[in-house]
């Protein structure tokens, strides 16, 4: 206990050092802060976005305004925590990719109970409110996990159960690029609509995009590789609508374009929501939603602690990973606090980014949220004109890296029974939700080992 308070205290006390304006604007790491604070801003604001319109897009899209904002508070308050809180320099965090999927299923299913007589305002409180309470439970979770020092227990999971949990989410993340583009969830059922030409024409330059994406950041790894093949794409989808004679309104009808949000405001004040909470009928809204509610800081917690792994292995710096956390579960509760409702950890693409780039403070990672606050304020009508192809892409992008980490890269050395595990989990994630799926994943994986030991011979 007194080796665990002297540690905390001595990596108080450094964090305080590093924080120093002294050291923060050393000249020699300044420029290159800004540029990385600029380019990590841009791509955490837009990947927020992606994920604002996962939740809220099919769920209750008159609600996509509000779920952007709160996704752009989200990604502020995880820049400046983590920079402020994280036990080692460097370390980015933004709303990540992993438990999006999960929050739209729970609000797609909270809407659906909820009764069709139910005006749209009190609709939108309901989900707001849902989704800031799990923010909240899930940083006080993830606090709690990190007094308990659970840091190191996630490495005591079978790989294939990790591997079938991030296969399912990266499936579910697949979808929702493939719903952002053409409004319709990928089902048996409704999987003949998908191959109507005009709904393959809106899929293919987002399928493009993730695949040029995948390709290019393979063979360059130049941190501007990323914006540069995305703003081409932008500049080429304007100019074939130009050229078709397509103006914003056409492009609107068609469903090209994310708008239009008519200059509506972004920002809220979380008190408005948090005044009627008294009001909602919980027990009708949660009814069956524990185990998504449960889901959410357990993907927090498998997530972050596995990009801190690679954050290590990448940087050579070793994080210490109940103290980081504590820090994900500050970050997070305030997020909920404050308005933002969308969940996050480290990220180890942004913080080796910003390390390649030679900067090693927590420079970046305050300036970051500059972006995303500036969008907040003056964004709406920008927003407007972003295609969705690019919300759609973005989404497919970052669900097939899953896939391949889980799937695709180990199916030619992972024995049989592993990728039997993988693909139950996969399967069950759909019909039992993420956390059933990791518990039958987890007993499959325990009946395979003791299976297998017993039939070594351990009499000779």
């Amino acid at each position: 206990m007194k080796n665990t308070i002297a540690t905390t205290a001595k990596t108080w006390e450094r964090i305080g050092v590093e924080l120093h304006l002294s050291h923060l604007l050393k000249k020699e790491y300044l420029l290159s802060a800004l540029f990385s604070a600029a380019l990590i801003g841009l791509m955490t604001t837009l990947l927020s976005i992606s994920f604002a319109v996962l939740v809220f897009g099919k769920a209750i899209p008159e609600a996509l305004p509000i779920g952007i904002g709160m996704a752009l508070i989200s990604n502020i308050v995880l820049h400046i925590s983590a920079a402020f809180t994280s036990s080692e320099e460097g370390i980015i965090s933004h709303v990540q990719s992993l438990p999006p999927p999960i929050q739209a299923a729970m609000l797609s299913s909270i809407m659906a109970m909820l009764p069709l007589s139910m005006p749209i305002q009190n609709r939108i409180t309901v989900a707001v409110v849902v989704l800031l309470l799990s923010a909240v439970f899930t940083g006080i979770t993830l606090f709690l996990f990190g007094s308990l020092k659970f840091g190191r227990l996630v490495r005591f999971l079978p790989l294939p159960v990790i591997s079938g949990f991030l296969a399912s989410v990266g499936i579910s993340l697949v979808i929702g690029g493939i719903t952002t583009m053409t409004n319709i969830v990928p089902t048996l059922s409704s999987l003949p609509k998908l191959f109507d030409t005009s709904l393959l024409l809106k899929c293919l330059p987002g399928v493009t995009i993730a695949a040029v994406w995948w390709k290019v950041t393979r063979q360059w790894t130049h941190q501007l590789v990323f914006p540069a093949v995305l703003a081409i794409a932008i500049a080429c989808f304007y100019a074939i609508c130009y050229a078709q004679g397509l103006d914003k309104t056409a492009m609107i009808k068609d469903n090209l374009l994310l708008g239009p949000f008519q200059n509506v405001s972004l920002s809220h004040l979380p008190t408005i929501y948090y005044s009627q909470i008294s009001t909602i009928d919980w027990w009708l809204v949660l009814n069956g939603q524990s185990e998504n509610l449960l889901a959410i800081p357990l993907v927090c917690f498998i997530g972050g602690l596995l990009m801190l792994s690679a954050i290590e292995l990448s940087t050579g710096k070793a994080a210490n990973p109940d103290f980081e956390l504590k820090s994900m579960g500050i970050s997070n509760f305030i997020s909920g606090i404050m308005g933002g409702g969308f969940v996050g950890y480290p990220s180890a693409t942004f913080t080796v980014m910003q390390h390649s780039l030679g900067v090693s403070t927590r420079l970046p990672g305050m300036l970051s949220a500059i972006v995303p606050m500036i969008v907040l304020v003056w964004g709406s009508s920008f927003l407007g004109f972003i295609p969705r192809f690019v919300v759609g892409g973005l989404l497919i992008y970052f669900g097939y890296q899953f896939i391949d980490h889980a799937i695709i890269k180990p199916i030619k050395q992972a024995p049989v029974s592993d990728l039997l595990i993988i693909a139950i989990i996969v399967l069950s994630s759909f019909w039992l939700g993420f956390i059933a799926a990791v518990g039958v994943g987890v007993l499959l994986a325990a009946s395979s080992f003791l299976f297998k030991y017993s039939q070594i011979d351990v009499v000779k």
